[in-house]
């Protein structure tokens, strides 16, 4: 009896700490997808309210531009995280109240956000109700602003059940392949070919609803299902080919740079399609890079337990704090871009802490992730 019980506790202990790295694991991947986001907005801003970007030479703003490519992974990184925990978690069945969850604490505050981001809009630009009215609709279904990424999750909820169902019986090499082809032709279209009627409705729709629809993704999933339904495997594997892995990375930021240089694709989007390998190296990278850190600071776990709270609001705190800060020196966006960076995250984090403290508040930002110090009571 004594070593069954000494037996079942190494197993134990063995199951637990495979699952404490993933939890470090994920967290880093979280946390540095979420602050690349953060910066892109707070960059876009810049330019848009200072002009950042407009006075430099056609060498420096070639590498701005390419920086700025560097940091759009987070947003393929966030969509791999989802798809990579629900294989890890349910890499064969859903369990029972699955979907009626996620409408509750995705779909309720997506609608929520889409009326306050276009109550925002109309107000700082000055029109009616019926324009709020349009904004509120394309926010809510067309993309209208960044909590599209909701509309994606949640395709890929359906998805895995669909995939747990019909698509794992395959080979996965043949998948991946497959879901490759689909996703470089969709996004392809998108990036190569000129929207069919010229204007501003049309526009909205080639270039930002055409991110919507999964088609733009389905690599990501694929490759997070795989990787998150066999993760011990893919540890070992991603360890074992780390210098080949270092190797592609580089010729995925050499294609990206050539495309960037020659202007092959004009739009910087995480929906180009050379993103495709960068953002998926990228993510190898950073799992690579997470294995080999001994102390994961507090303040990194802190911003992957609130990273949807930030995701959700920073841009709101963005916008309306913009209307009140205003720098009048030469390099303004020297202080602008630092100050709304930790500003807008740490006005999030606390706005996320007190609506999860009163009624409904989770309608409006979702759960937050509570760290945990077993496995068990993780959700990740």
């Amino acid at each position: 009896m004594q070593q069954w019980k000494r037996m079942h506790l190494c197993l134990t202990l063995l199951w637990l700490g495979g699952t404490l790295n993933l939890i470090r694991e994920i967290n880093f991947l979280r946390a540095l997808s979420c602050l690349f986001i953060v910066m892109i907005h707070c960059v876009e801003k810049a330019k848009v309210k200072y002009g950042f970007f407009d006075d430099l030479d056609d060498s420096t703003q070639f590498y701005a531009d390419l920086l700025m490519l560097l940091l759009k992974v987070g947003t393929g990184i966030f969509v791999f995280i989802s798809e990579f925990i629900l294989a890890y978690k349910y890499p064969d069945k859903l369990p029972e109240g699955f979907y009626l969850k996620r409408v509750k604490f995705l779909l309720i505050p997506l609608f929520v956000m889409s009326v306050v981001f276009a109550y925002v809009d109309t107000r700082i630009g000055g029109t009616g109700w019926f324009q709020m009215l349009k904004e509120f609709i394309l926010n809510l279904f067309l993309g209208g602003f960044h909590g599209y990424f909701i509309l994606i999750i949640f395709q890929f909820y359906i998805l895995h059940g669909f995939w747990i169902r019909y698509v794992k019986r395959y080979k996965p090499l043949h998948v991946l392949l497959l879901m490759l082809l689909i996703n470089i032709s969709y996004l392809s279209l998108f990036n190569f070919v000129q929207p069919p009627i010229q204007s501003e409705r049309m526009n909205h729709l080639w270039y930002v609803g055409s991110s919507i629809p999964l088609f733009g993704w389905l690599f990501y999933f694929a490759l997070a299902y795989y990787c998150g339904s066999n993760y011990e495997w893919f540890m070992k594997k991603l360890a074992a080919l780390k210098y080949y892995i270092l190797g592609i990375s580089i010729l995925a930021f050499s294609l990206s740079m050539l495309i960037q240089k020659y202007d092959i694709i004009t739009v910087q989007s995480s929906k180009r399609v050379d993103m495709i390998f960068l953002t998926s190296c990228s993510i190898m990278l950073m799992f690579l890079w997470a294995r080999k850190i001994n102390y994961f600071p507090k303040w990194m776990s802190l911003v992957s337990n609130y990273s949807f709270g930030i995701y959700w609001l920073h841009l709101f705190f963005i916008a309306v704090l913009s209307e009140y800060i205003n720098f009048k020196s030469n390099y303004s966006y020297l202080l602008y871009i630092p100050l709304m960076f930790i500003v807008s995250i740490l006005f999030s984090i606390i706005s996320t802490e007190l609506l999860q403290k009163i009624p409904f508040g989770v309608y409006v930002v979702g759960k937050t992730r509570q760290e945990s110090k077993t496995a068990k009571g993780s959700s990740f």
